[in-house]
Parts: C-alpha cells; sequence; structure tokens
C-alpha cells in the first residue's frame, strides 16, 4: 500500500502545476479535479465490496492496483483536461478497491483486534507521505512536473506485481467467500 499510495503526494503537489503549465486549464478546474476521485471513491465503496463478495478481495484489490498504475502512466501522456478528468474517475477505483479490501483484510488478519488492524493499515497513509514526498522531490526534479509521473507508475507497477505473487500463493486468505480464518486456541 505504501508503493500504491506514494504518489499520492506527489499528485496534491503537481497536478495544479500540469494543468496550468501542461494542459493549460483553467485554474478553477484545478480544484474539480481534485476532489473528483474521492468523491467517485464514496459512489464506488459499495460497488468493490459487492465485487468483493462476488469475486474475491484479490481480484477487487489487483483491479484498483492496476487502476493505480494506468493512473500514474496516463498522467504522463495526457494532453488534456478532459482526459485528466476521466484519469481522475478512474483512480477513484484504486481508492475504493484498495482501503476498503485493505481495511477487510487487516481486520481478519488480526481477529479480535480490528480497530488496531484499521490503524496499522491505515498508518500507510503517513509512510506514503513521506515516500511520495522524497518520490516527488527526485523525480520532479529531474523529469519534470509530467513525466516525473513515471516513478509513481513505476513504484505501482512493482506494488501490483507483489500483490499478484502473494494473491496467487495464498488465495483463500484473500476470498470473502471462504468465510474467515479459524482462530486457534491454546
Amino acid at each position: 500500500m505504501v508503493l500504491f499510495s506514494s504518489g499520492r503526494i506527489m499528485l496534491l503537489s503537481q497536478l495544479p502545476i500540469v494543468m496550468r503549465e501542461s494542459l493549460h486549464a483553467p485554474l478553477q478546474l484545478t480544484g474539480l479535479a481534485l476532489a473528483l476521485s474521492p468523491l467517485c471513491e464514496l459512489v464506488l465503496m459499495p460497488a468493490m465490496a459487492f465485487a468483493a463478495l462476488r469475486w474475491g478481495r484479490g481480484t477487487v484489490f489487483l483491479a484498483g492496483g492496476a487502476a493505480s498504475v494506468a493512473y500514474y502512466g496516463g498522467l504522463v501522456v495526457v494532453t488534456t483536461p478532459a482526459q485528466l478528468l476521466l484519469l481522475q474517475i478512474g483512480y477513484a477505483l484504486f481508492g475504493a478497491a484498495t482501503v476498503m479490501v485493505g481495511i477487510d483484510l487487516a481486520q481478519r488478519l488480526m481477529v479480535g483486534r480490528a480497530g488496531r488492524a484499521t490503524s496499522i493499515y491505515l498508518s500507510h497513509e503517513n509512510v506514503a507521505a513521506i515516500n511520495g514526498s522524497l518520490v516527488a522531490t527526485v523525480s520532479v526534479a529531474t523529469l519534470g512536473p509530467q513525466v516525473g509521473f513515471l516513478v509513481p507508475a513505476t513504484l505501482c507497477l512493482v506494488a501490483l506485481a507483489s500483490a499478484t505473487w502473494a494473491f496467487t500463493r495464498h488465495p483463500e486468505a484473500f476470498d470473502l467467500r471462504r468465510g474467515p480464518p479459524r482462530v486457534r486456541r491454546p
């Protein structure tokens, strides 16, 4: 999740610059672009919960991870504000799928300690903020504000490959349809 989320800080710092300098979009459109993904996530979270019940957690999580790879890769080549807004809607799939499934996985792996599991899971945002700040500093300085998004795209690709490996090695742990893992009592 740290790798998947590390581009979010770069997104907040560089998206207004990309919109203004590269896409020549009006400044008012920046607020809409930044708000679009969170608004769409609210609608998509229940849909992702339904999809996880139907196709399994791993599938939904990986779909969200693939959406993040496509998003950051798309930011490198986007040429119009309309394309950017479509990318923002697609990026909502990442947030809706990974957060919903990630919290559920954390709670199932720490049965009986759901609050602690959720706190540990959500702390990835703090680590991602630190990592994302470093990524943004280095990639923007060397590649520029738009092409610099190749770095988070690559990080997301590594995270997607790692998640795919974990989910294929342990499919039973990532499928909501199988029920919670059994707790062994001493």
